[in-house]
């Protein structure tokens, strides 16, 4: 397998140089040439992947992006293609709920209130708010 791949990703070399033959390149300097043999691709939110970056990618079956979000990749194009996607929703969620917890506490250290007596509102439940929820109606917080 012919893998390339962003030479960002942590432990990229690690994880992926037993699974085929890696090639790495640095943030904007992949170019339609690198891809031309490429199996798979494995990107972050630097590397825009669009019909002109896979313009010579004909063997291409698989591209991953080590991110949350999915704005950086063409995805209508690339199901067209018939190529697998897959990103990493939810990676940092678990980040986010302790913070947003952290910050709550601190606002009602700071402004003197029992937090524990107040009802929280959360817009969205996704990864992340689904998760606040779970945490908050664990420590009793409706």
């Amino acid at each position: 397998m012919n893998i390339v791949c962003e030479d960002s990703l942590l432990y990229g070399r690690e994880y992926f140089t037993d699974l085929g033959h890696c090639q790495f390149y640095s943030g904007s300097d992949i170019s339609p040439d690198m891809l031309q043999n490429a199996d798979a691709l494995l990107v972050r939110s630097t590397t825009k992947v669009t019909p002109q970056l896979l313009a010579k990618a004909q063997q291409l079956q698989f591209v991953a992006t080590a991110t949350a979000g999915i704005d950086h990749l063409d995805l209508e194009y690339l199901h067209g293609q018939g190529i697998r996607t897959y990103n990493a929703a939810g990676c940092n969620a678990p980040a986010v709920v302790e913070y947003v917890l952290c910050a709550m506490l601190y606002l009602a250290q700071l402004r003197n209130f029992n937090l524990f007596n107040k009802s929280v509102g959360i817009v969205g439940a996704g990864q992340v708010g689904s998760r606040l929820q779970a945490r908050l109606a664990a420590l009793g917080i409706t």
